[in-house]
């Protein structure tokens, strides 16, 4: 699944043990150090990939990715309710806790393999199965972003709005005036969506001009 070399395969053996079976030798300390590594692990890559979220942003982010609903769905792409052998009650559905038991084995995986094999593999599983930047755009309004970029650098903004002729629906156009000078267009099925259209072209714009 991870495609490693399994030196202490008890690990990985107490990593799918629920403590619905029994209260002595289950997961659940390892599913504790386990989110403490991928919570870290997430932490580092944010930080070196994307120097352009702050602080909250970073954080907002961090939290989509390592929440319990995220590691579900990652342990369910992965497969691992279907090729693990979960020791549960028979009447618990695997589901339900497939995103405890990822946890548990990326514990695992940093006793038995060190940070940097878990890190490795923590990171493709991300890349691999979660839109980052997808959920960059639903996070960062490129409107607000704007507005706050010309209110620092003290420049003037403006949106000149215009309906577009269209048969399938409203279209909207947006034009982003910089000091009462024309930046870039955007488009979109209401004034919002054109207006972050155009802010992200325009964000885009400013930063390419000061690189």
């Amino acid at each position: 699944m991870f495609q490693i070399n399994i030196r202490n395969a008890n690990l990985y053996r107490e990593a799918i043990v629920h403590c619905s079976v029994t209260d002595k030798k289950n997961n659940e300390r390892l599913e504790y150090l386990g989110d403490a590594v991928l919570d870290l692990i997430v932490a580092d890559i944010l930080y070196k990939e994307y120097p352009d979220l702050n602080e909250g942003q970073l954080t907002k982010l961090k939290s989509k990715l390592v929440s319990r609903d995220n590691f579900r769905k990652l342990a369910i792409a992965l497969n691992m309710h279907t090729d693990l052998p979960i020791q549960k009650q028979k009447d618990l559905e695997a589901e339900k806790i497939i995103g405890n038991v990822l946890e548990a084995v990326f514990g695992a995986m940093y006793y038995d393999q060190g940070y940097e094999v878990t890190k490795d593999r923590a990171t493709n599983m991300f890349r691999t199965h979660c839109s980052m930047e997808e959920m960059i755009e639903n996070m960062v309004d490129p409107k607000s972003s704007l507005l706050e970029w010309a209110q620092k650098h003290k420049r003037r903004l403006k949106f000149q709005m215009k309906e577009i002729p269209n048969l399938k629906g409203p279209r909207f156009q947006a034009e982003v005036l910089l000091d009462g000078q024309p930046l870039c267009k955007g488009e979109g099925s209401s004034k919002k969506r054109a207006q972050m259209s155009a802010s992200r072209k325009a964000m885009e714009e400013l930063r390419m001009s000061t690189n």
